[in-house]
């Protein structure tokens, strides 16, 4: 428990990272007409910071839990945010929509703990 309590304030700069990512992403790619997904590397280099600064504080485990929580919001709240802010996602409207938030999901079961553990690697 004292582990988790020690990850909190990086839980919160990441969710304010990812937050602040999102909507300046979304904004900038509809204004500037480039793929939202190419900001996916700015995402990476948040799951690898975790995973360096909390298992370094913490431990690894402590670190792969901090990711998944930043995940769940990345892939529920902030891909709600990008929607609604009409990211330039280089899809038609329709196939937007069959970007559900449970694929987001899996797609982040995997890929939090994976940059995560690169991070860590750096400790």
């Amino acid at each position: 428990m004292e582990s988790l309590l020690q990850a909190i304030p990086y839980i919160l700069f990441s969710l304010v990272a990812v937050t602040l990512l999102c909507t300046v992403g979304a904004i900038a790619s509809r204004k500037f007409q480039f793929n939202f997904a190419y900001l996916s590397l700015f995402s990476y280099v948040i799951y690898i910071l975790i995973g360096y600064f909390v298992s370094s504080k913490a431990n690894l485990s402590t670190a792969f839990l901090a990711s998944l929580i930043v995940g769940f919001y990345d892939a529920t709240v902030a891909w709600k945010l990008c929607i609604k802010l009409n990211a330039n996602m280089g899809l038609e409207s329709d196939q937007i929509k069959n970007l559900t938030t449970s694929k987001a999901l899996i797609i982040m079961l995997f890929m939090a703990p994976f940059f995560t553990f690169i991070g860590f690697m750096f400790t």
